[in-house]
């Protein structure tokens, strides 16, 4: 894995707090592509919509590792980009977007790390992100991996006494 993507998970564990106020400043880059029936135009429609970034594009084939592919209790979604340099600009815009709509960093995994949103009920709900690509991996793809979780995460309501 190129440098460029462990620097993206860098910048995700400083910038998702503060991205929020990128909006104002004018610096979100998240635009939506234009509207076909082929190409879509968020990932996880409905649930977290977030716009596919400038510079990026949804495959035919995210070809997913099997440890993601094999698990059902998430929702997956990808983005691709034609060059390294393109997937950091992607990398940053998906950051950006993310702490604009109430994403926040959360927990460093092997491969990438999470953004997490809390609900009005106070659960957690979860989005693994994975960086990826490598010309000798996957032939000049660069790209993320996303995986949702299906179910939030809710804090175990405590005993109560008798």
């Amino acid at each position: 894995m190129k440098l460029s993507h462990f620097i993206v998970c860098g910048l995700a564990a400083l910038t998702l707090p503060a991205a929020a106020s990128a909006k104002e400043r004018g610096d979100a880059t998240v635009t939506e592509v234009a509207d076909t029936a082929t190409t879509p135009t968020t990932l996880f429609p409905g649930v977290v919509d977030m716009p596919v970034a400038d510079g990026a594009h949804v495959p035919a084939d995210c070809n997913y590792p099997s440890t993601l592919s094999g698990v059902a209790s998430v929702e997956l979604a990808c983005l691709a980009a034609t060059s390294d340099e393109d997937s950091r600009d992607v990398g940053v815009a998906v950051i950006a977007w993310l702490g604009n709509h109430g994403w926040r960093s959360g927990d460093e995994i092997i491969g990438g790390f999470t953004a997490v949103k809390i609900s009005e009920n106070g659960c957690e709900q979860v989005l693994d992100i994975f960086p990826h690509g490598d010309e000798d991996e996957t032939g000049g793809s660069y790209g993320f991996w996303f995986a949702l979780e299906r179910q939030p995460r809710c804090a175990a309501a405590a005993p109560q006494a008798q």
